[in-house]
């Protein structure tokens, strides 16, 4: 019995420490992400790679994602690539961006990076509202960006 007990519980602890773990958004209107982005952008993800460092003498990942912008809402207007980075992880809140697709990228800029970016880099999450590309979305990051 007292067996059956500690499986019991540990099974119990198992499936709860994947919420202590995931990354943990709100929700957050296009209005109150755009204010707090640095750029928001319309554009298709023409390639994707994982960057690999070192911190504190451990081998770590990022993907950067290089988008070329058919549109710029806030930011550089005059840019039209940009390199987009972000966690590998799901559970710090990383993105999967697809090569080929038309993205709304919403990111901002990091002072703290820990790799040497390219000249019109930013960080993007699960947390922003970076989403492949829809008319919703674009009619309404419309009104907000006038």
């Amino acid at each position: 019995m007292r067996t059956l007990t500690q499986i019991l519980l540990f099974s119990i602890l198992l499936l709860t420490a994947g919420d202590a773990l995931a990354c943990k958004c709100r929700m957050i209107s296009v209005k109150e992400d755009y204010d707090n982005s640095d750029v928001v952008i319309s554009g298709k993800v023409i390639s994707g790679r994982i960057i690999t460092y070192t911190s504190d003498d451990e081998k770590r990942t990022l993907r950067r994602y290089t988008v070329q912008a058919t549109k710029v809402y806030k930011g550089e207007k005059g840019v039209k690539t940009f390199y987009i980075y972000t966690s590998t992880s799901s559970a710090s809140c990383g993105s999967k961006l697809l090569v080929g697709k038309k993205y709304v990228v919403y990111a901002n800029k990091d002072g703290n990076a820990p790799v040497e970016q390219k000249k019109n880099s930013y960080w993007t999450n699960t947390c922003h509202r970076t989403k492949l590309l829809v008319q919703s979305e674009v009619d309404e990051l419309k009104k907000v960006a006038e």
